[in-house]
């Protein structure tokens, strides 16, 4: 029996005893301010898990994730994700390789596990450790930019993070315990609970967002996430919740939700257009005349922290990552006599979002979490990061700065429900709509989980923990 769980656990893990193969996969580096460097390029700058920069878990931080452009600066210190491109070399050659083998033989070497006791510390970092391992791990990822077997410098690197990982994985009990830092983050009343319509400018908090009787509806179908596209866009070590609030409460969201269901014509054809050259442009077409949430209605997407624990196995955790708020401030109407004009119109929204600081997570300082501001920016966007990686290109390519909130507003710019891509779907390209109905927090954890389990990168990484 393999140390763990899933389906893909077994063929996955003994595959990567025997075989070890890799490729890479897409990040999403996530970042938080304009986007933020630091003044210098040292890794020495990094003080996250100590206030020391000499710190094992510090030195281990920089060596991995720290990222100098060509102006000096550095990136990197404390973002959700790291800064990794399917194309990224940094790890794999040169002085930067040796000195990450060299910080996670030091880590192993001396019990780092060990030296990092607060279990809080524990689970980000393993959380961190095993994004790098999904990026040198997964084959099978959407762009295909790579299909090499696994170079020597990628398996040394896989052997050791997944003896890290491993390590640090605490009791499910224990897991169980960690603070949840929304809640810390409501309770320090550094932001507002409610919208302010004449305020946009005004970040809001919701207070009651995971009350079980409270306004918000938790979204889901069944065995599915509501938000496909960000979990496979991390590959399933984060668990999403899509919620939904209409102005008159609970009762009116779940009337709404239903009354959606049960709309017959959801799809309309679309003319066939020989000369396309997509053939999904021929796929039908939303209906105009969907039923339509009302103007004031709040949609959700809230990123949750998954771990491992000592026996293997996943588990949730109640470790926000990310919180985004959407609140429908116009929802224009469409003809349903005239469908093709409709894809052109745009509703106008309010769009918030709290990204977590792990400084400001360990020091307890209202749940780490952080507003994010109209003016600030990320290094990459999250769903479209290209294959290149800017760090690693031409001196004159910098590092880009894509506003945070404008890509939200972005991907979920068409009129009220055809903006809730967890029912339109259209980035997952299939026709039928989402059949939302109210789900609970751990079916949207299980579906998370289930998404990780089906992948090759899981079986690996359970058979090279299998081997410590």
């Amino acid at each position: 029996m393999l140390w763990g769980q899933g389906p893909a656990a077994a063929l996955g893990g003994i595959a990567a005893v025997l075989f070890l193969t890799c490729g890479t996969g897409p990040q999403s580096p996530l970042g938080a301010e304009s986007p933020r460097p630091s003044a210098k390029s040292d890794a020495g700058q990094v003080t996250v898990y100590d206030v020391d920069p000499a710190h094992l878990c510090n030195r281990l931080q920089g060596a991995l994730f720290v990222r100098t452009a060509a102006d000096g600066r550095s990136y990197g210190q404390d973002e959700l994700d790291p800064l990794l491109w399917p194309k990224s070399k940094y790890l794999l050659a040169g002085e930067r390789h040796k000195r990450v083998i060299a910080a996670l033989d030091e880590f192993l070497a001396k019990d780092g596990h060990q030296v990092i006791n607060n279990p809080l510390k524990r689970v980000v970092l393993q959380h961190d450790l095993w994004a790098v391992f999904d990026w040198l791990a997964n084959p099978n990822n959407p762009y295909q930019y790579r299909a090499d077997d696994c170079p020597p410098e990628a398996r040394a690197l896989q052997l050791r993070l997944a003896k890290a990982i491993r390590r640090l994985a605490l009791p499910a009990k224990e897991i169980q315990r960690l603070p949840d830092n929304y809640a810390a983050a409501v309770t320090a009343k550094t932001f507002p609970t409610s919208h302010d319509p004449g305020k946009p400018e005004k970040t809001f908090l919701p207070v009651d967002l995971f009350d079980a009787d409270g306004p918000w509806v938790l979204l889901g179908e069944h065995m599915a996430p509501a938000a496909p596209v960000h979990v496979r866009a991390v590959q399933g070590r984060s668990a999403f919740f899509v919620l939904m609030n209409l102005p008159a409460g609970r009762k009116a969201t779940l009337a709404y939700l239903e009354k959606l269901g049960a709309f017959p014509d959801a799809l309309m054809p679309r003319p066939v257009d020989r000369n396309a050259k997509f053939q999904t442009r021929n796929l039908p077409r939303f209906n105009p005349g969907l039923p339509q949430f009302p103007v004031g209605t709040k949609v959700a997407l809230v990123r949750e922290l998954l771990a491992i624990d000592d026996q293997g196995k996943i588990q949730p955790t109640r470790l926000i990552e990310s919180a985004q708020f959407r609140v429908y401030r116009e929802i224009p109407k469409g003809d349903p006599a005239r469908p093709e004009g409709f894809d052109d119109l745009v509703g106008r929204q309010d769009v918030y979002e709290f990204r977590v600081s792990r400084t400001d997570l360990f020091a307890g300082t209202a749940g780490g979490l952080h507003a994010v501001g109209p003016q600030d920016k990320e290094v990459l966007p999250f769903l479209n990061p290209g294959p290149e990686d800017p760090f690693e290109e031409a001196p004159s390519i910098r590092p880009g700065g894509f506003g945070i909130l404008a890509q939200c507003s972005g991907c979920h710019a068409p009129p009220g429900i055809h903006s809730v891509e967890a029912y339109r779907r259209s980035f997952n390209r299939l026709p039928p709509p989402g059949h939302l109905q109210e789900f609970d927090r751990g079916q949207q954890e299980r579906a998370a989980m289930g998404r990780k389990w089906e992948n090759y990168s899981w079986g690996l990484l359970q058979g090279l923990m299998e081997r410590e």
